[in-house]
């Protein structure tokens, strides 16, 4: 029993001792206190760390407490301070806080790690790779390739371009030279250093890259032309008239370029021409209609109202197309204008055969005429007619009596697709008979144009002759057609 009375008045007294330093505490520091606090509800937190406990371990330490009159206040270990000091930091606001700014979001150590991996990996990804290309180039340096180079196969290492292969073959190539404009030797072996073909494509480029199985074939480099500065002219271009036919076409020339150079080491001046000029060309050819017998009957200087009509009858019987050259001032004489209207309206063809007929110069040829003389000739020949049909005339002309030179195809070009020649000859305004004519109509060939006559004179003749003659033409199985119709086909 008394070990018993001992051992409650011990725990008495402990107990005792405890509620004196727990009042002592309270009363003399207001942050202990709450230390104290926090230590005793550790005790039933065990998780919240060593240091905690180790406060609640001292509170209750029998040497810290010395009963009701004496009572020694605990010692303030260091994780009470650190405990105190966390307190009032939490109570303190922060500095942003008092600025009015949004407190600034706390970084955790496990999302700093999950943004450093990324980095981390994208860096060694990009050193594989570094090292994966290095490695492949240096296999590629190292692994030769075998070449036939002028016939014998050799191993190239290295960069395996031609240059490598010319070295490794040891073959005694030999560079050109450096030449003046006027081919002057100015430096010896200054010029290109070899030329190749690599399996049959030529090649001056050293650096060409070579491959497995590849076939090089050096020689020694061609001369190099020096440097030199160039100004450019036109060359002019010219006309002309070539060939031989009834069908006279017109191409467009364009003027050439001519370089005058200057070498910009020698001082040497030279002229070259790099773009040569294209004539003005008068083209003479036939007509190739190949088994289809086919002409065009053309009829120059109407309309004439005593044989122009007669004429468009003829025609209309036998089913024929014609072409009619017509001279302007006659379409504006009485009559002329309603001839040209129906031949149009008939399904014949109104050309050209100049407005006047060449008369103030003798009517024989527009040659002698001045440039501007000639284009007049032929716009206001053509304004005559499309004053008379209502619709645009073409550009099919026939000059008077055929007659032009160069000078006149430059003249005229702007003005004129085809001038019209031809094939026979019906040498009616002659008036040699009515069986001559009619023997030049039976001549014919397919494809050939036919020169008559409906004004100008007596063209009675003719207008007998053609009755005569293209039944016996349609019994041939000749058609006949205009001229537009005819150079459809190629020339011959």
């Amino acid at each position: 029993m008394a070990t018993g009375n001992r051992t409650r008045a011990n725990r008495e007294e402990i107990g005792s001792s405890r509620s004196g330093a727990t009042r002592d505490v309270r009363s003399n520091a207001g942050g202990a206190t709450q230390s104290a606090s926090s230590s005793r509800y550790s005790e039933h937190q065990p998780s919240r760390g060593r240091a905690a406990q180790r406060v609640s371990v001292d509170a209750h330490s029998p040497s810290d407490a010395e009963g009701a009159t004496g009572v020694r206040a605990p010692k303030r270990t260091r994780s009470a301070e650190v405990t105190t000091r966390s307190a009032r930091t939490a109570q303190r606001p922060s500095a942003r806080a008092r600025s009015g700014q949004q407190p600034r979001p706390a970084t955790h150590g496990a999302q700093g790690a999950a943004r450093q991996i990324p980095v981390f990996r994208i860096g060694l990804v990009v050193v594989l790779a570094i090292l994966l290309i290095f490695g492949v180039r240096l296999c590629s340096t190292v692994t030769p390739i075998n070449v036939t180079v002028n016939g014998t196969e050799y191993a190239i290492r290295g960069d395996k371009n031609i240059d490598t292969a010319i070295k490794e073959s040891g073959l005694p190539i030999n560079a050109g030279d450096l030449i003046s404009l006027t081919g002057q030797v100015l430096e010896k072996h200054g010029g290109h250093p070899f030329a190749a073909t690599v399996n049959g494509e030529p090649t001056t480029d050293g650096a060409y890259k070579l491959r497995e199985g590849d076939v090089l074939t050096v020689t020694d480099g061609e001369d190099a032309v020096e440097p030199y500065d160039a100004v450019e002219e036109e060359l002019p271009f010219s006309a002309e008239i070539r060939g031989s036919g009834s069908v006279h076409e017109f191409t467009e020339g364009a003027n050439g370029v001519l370089e005058k150079r200057t070498g910009r080491i020698s001082g040497e001046t030279v002229e070259k021409q790099t773009v040569a000029p294209t004539p003005l060309a008068c083209t003479r050819h036939n007509l190739n209609t190949g088994a289809q017998k086919v002409i065009a009957i053309t009829f120059d200087d109407g309309p004439s109202a005593d044989y122009t009509g007669k004429i468009l009858d003829i025609l209309k019987a036998n089913d024929a197309k014609a072409t009619f050259f017509t001279v302007g001032t006659e379409i504006q004489e009485e009559g002329g204008a309603d001839l040209v209207k129906r031949a149009y309206d008939e399904g014949h063809e109104i050309c050209t055969h100049t407005y006047d007929h060449a008369l103030p110069v003798g009517g024989l040829s527009i040659t002698t005429m001045s440039p501007e003389a000639q284009i007049a000739e032929i716009e206001d020949g053509r304004k005559a007619i499309s004053d008379a049909t209502g619709v645009e005339t073409s550009r099919i002309v026939r000059l008077p009596g055929g007659n032009m030179d160069e000078n006149t195809v430059v003249n005229i070009a702007p003005y004129v697709e085809y001038e019209i020649g031809w094939n026979v000859d019906s040498a009616d305004w002659t008036l040699p008979g009515v069986d001559v004519i009619y023997d030049a109509f039976m001549s014919v060939k397919p494809g050939d144009i036919v020169l008559c006559h409906d004004g100008g004179g007596d063209r009675s003749q003719t207008v007998e002759a053609l009755q005569k003659a293209l039944p016996e033409l349609k019994k041939k199985g000749f058609t006949f057609v205009t001229v537009s119709e005819i150079l459809q086909y190629p020339a011959e």
